[in-house]
C-alpha cells in the first residue's frame, strides 16, 4: 500500500497530488475528462509503501516497484 502523499503524473504531463484516500478521486475525475486517454499515471519518486506486516520501504523507481509487487505476489501464493 502506498504511504500518501503520492504525486501521480497524468499523460498530460500535469501532476495530482494525493493526500488522502479521497484524492483518489482527483485522478478518476482527470480520466473522466480525458476520455480518450489510455495511458496510465506514473508515479512520482521516491515513494513509500507498508507491507501488510507493517515493515515500510522507500521505493526510488519503476524496477524497485516491479520488485516490491512480486514480492507481494509470492506472499499472496504462500
Amino acid at each position: 500500500e502506498l504511504i500518501l502523499p503520492v504525486t501521480f503524473i497524468m499523460p498530460d504531463k500535469s501532476s495530482i497530488i494525493v493526500e488522502n484516500e479521497n484524492g483518489y478521486i482527483r485522478v478518476r475525475t482527470w480520466y473522466g475528462n480525458n476520455l480518450d486517454s489510455e495511458e496510465k499515471p506514473t508515479l512520482e519518486y521516491p515513494v513509500n509503501i507498508i507491507y501488510r506486516d507493517g515493515d515500510t520501504q522507500t521505493i526510488n523507481n519503476d524496477e524497485e516497484m516491479g520488485s516490491a509487487k512480486a514480492d507481494c505476489r509470492d506472499d499472496d501464493r504462500q
